[in-house]
């Protein structure tokens, strides 16, 4: 078959200092199985294996399957979700046409769910999507927030540990990746070469577990191919492969408790404290720095980097919180 005429459709994430990071829902895994596939499945056999033809829908079909995974873990009933729904609802200042930008179909994931497929039963073009979606948008909404996340994460590229938390943690992954020449080739054994040549796209693909051979680790990926690719519509990629350019997991997990490293104060009513330090070590806060100005007040501040950098200035006995962005 060939896979070379298959249209490819990631728009790469920007960068964006926000994005909560696996690390900060849960420590790091040190000891790992040989080999573990994500829960319930028991066989790669049984790993559902879609088709999305001549679409550019490869971020939906990821984030249908991701769905479908932890939901069949939670309840033991496996229920095929809708790509249509996630490639057609898309939000004023989100990318509207072909392809997705893997952040924005997980943060609306997370924010209103996907339906059944049976409820929405389509394939297609963005705008054929997005008119089925917003057609009967409400209705659908009412059933695809029953399974809406609570958070979607990164994970650290090529960080073998970290991956396979995500895995083992979270459950299915999505791995955006940009495709060269060897992705379209994986033979019947499923390894997948080094990368070689010019890039031809972008292009989303589910973790679905991973192995360790010969002191190698590789995650198992399903691509949205059919059966015909691959090993069975699966491939074996390296955890550290070239063409990897985004991991995102998604949870329920809540965010870790942060221990403080001073006592606690006990503040009068009517009174009130920021803790400063913890609040923004918390937020990856680039500096914290905090002196006494010229009346003598405390003053604190700390500089973040978002998508633009802040400073964050409070003086003591002030009301106020000053944000400046920086240039």
């Amino acid at each position: 078959m060939d896979f070379e005429s298959r249209p490819l459709g990631v728009i790469p994430s920007p960068p964006d200092y926000r994005d909560y990071r696996l690390n900060q829902f849960t420590d790091t895994m040190k000891e790992f199985p040989k080999y573990y596939l994500a829960p319930p499945f028991k066989s790669e056999d049984d790993i559902p294996i879609y088709d999305q033809g001549s679409t550019s829908m490869c971020v939906a079909f990821t984030g249908a399957l991701i769905t479908e995974q932890q939901e069949y873990h939670e309840t033991g009933k496996f229920i095929r979700m809708s790509p249509g729904w996630i490639y057609g609802n898309r939000k004023t200042g989100m990318y509207m046409g072909e392809g997705m930008v893997p952040r924005e179909a997980w943060a609306a994931l997370c924010e209103d769910g996907v339906p059944y497929y049976d409820d929405l039963p389509i394939m297609g073009s963005f705008a054929e999507c997005y008119g089925h979606v917003w057609q009967k948008r409400e209705a659908l909404k009412k059933k695809a927030l029953n399974q809406k996340k609570l958070s979607y994460v990164a994970v650290t590229l090529k960080d073998a540990d970290e991956i396979r938390t995500a895995i083992m943690k979270c459950g299915f992954i999505n791995v955006s990746i940009a495709v060269y020449k060897d992705f379209y080739k994986v033979g019947k054994d499923g390894f997948l070469a080094n990368t070689s040549g010019s890039i031809c796209g972008y292009h989303s693909v589910t973790g679905v577990g991973f192995f360790e051979e010969n002191g190698k680790v590789y995650i198992i990926i399903a691509n949205s191919w059919g059966r015909e690719y691959g090993k069975n519509g699966l491939c074996y990629m390296p955890y550290n492969y070239k063409g990897i350019q985004e991991i995102w997991a998604i949870t329920d997990m809540q965010r870790k408790v942060l221990e403080a490293n001073i006592p606690a104060q006990v503040i009068p009513p009517g009174h009130f404290v920021i803790p400063y330090r913890g609040l923004f070590e918390a937020e990856q806060a680039e500096s914290i720095n905090w002196g006494w100005n010229e009346k003598g007040k405390v003053y604190a501040e700390a500089i973040l980097p978002p998508a633009k950098r802040r400073k964050i200035s409070v003086v003591e006995g002030s009301k106020d919180i000053v944000v400046e962005t920086l240039e």
